[in-house]
């Protein structure tokens, strides 16, 4: 984003006086990934699960000076390299969201910190490739997980392409009566899909409701208020 967060751009926490840069890694195309994330650039290297995988900037391992982030994939077993720091994933996927806190108002150098971001293949590090970004201000982003049938499509997507926690083997279980399961297709017939897209949007609305007035007296997060 090489201005404020406008009106236009649907996401979840963010606001418009800072300025963000974000990168999707898939570590099933090349293996590691190396981020190159530079001194003044704030925020977290995440799994697809949104867990923490290393914390970016002052409280991170780089002390906010910036750094080389070596992050693996959880099955890799081949040689770790120096001078990195070498996190590991659980998931596939990856997402490197990074903030450019905006000084004196100056919004053109925490552009120009997020623009020294480099993010490429371990197997290129001794020739880096140069860097593509895509300007993001103006455009219409919706980053809010999508309600109807297209939700489903999503969860079997991501219970597809990554691994399963042991944690979670209760909810794939309670994903397999409605077609979706690992390493099979998800071909609801078209009775299945007016069923389920029934249940995404009314399930969308119920965490909406649940958000704004939780029947929880411990989900208020501050005394007395919502």
């Amino acid at each position: 984003m090489d201005k404020y967060t406008a009106p236009n751009v649907k996401g979840l926490t963010a606001n418009d006086t800072t300025i963000y840069a974000a990168g999707f890694i898939d570590l099933r195309l090349d293996g590691p990934v190396v981020i190159d994330s530079p001194a003044g650039a704030y925020g977290v290297i995440d799994d697809y699960w949104q867990c923490l995988v290393s914390e970016i900037g002052p409280f991170g391992p780089a002390k906010g000076k910036g750094g080389k982030f070596l992050v693996l994939p959880a099955d890799y077993k081949g040689p770790v390299p120096k001078g990195y720091f070498a996190v590991r994933t659980a998931t596939n996927r990856v997402m490197y969201p990074a903030r450019g806190i905006v000084k004196e108002e100056n919004v053109q150098a925490a552009v120009d910190t997020m623009s020294k971001i480099r993010i490429y293949p371990l197997m290129q590090a001794a020739k880096p490739p140069a860097p593509q970004f895509v300007l993001a201000s103006g455009r219409a982003l919706h980053s809010i997980p999508p309600a109807s049938y297209q939700y489903w499509e999503r969860v079997a997507d991501i219970v597809n392409n990554e691994t399963v926690e042991p944690r979670d083997r209760f909810f794939y279980e309670m994903l397999k009566p409605l077609g979706i399961e690992k390493d099979k297709p998800f071909q609801p017939n078209e009775r299945q899909k007016k069923i389920l897209t029934e249940a995404a949007d009314v399930g969308f609305r119920m965490a909406q409701a649940l958000s704004m007035a939780p029947r929880l007296e411990t989900a208020n997060a501050y005394p007395g208020t919502n």
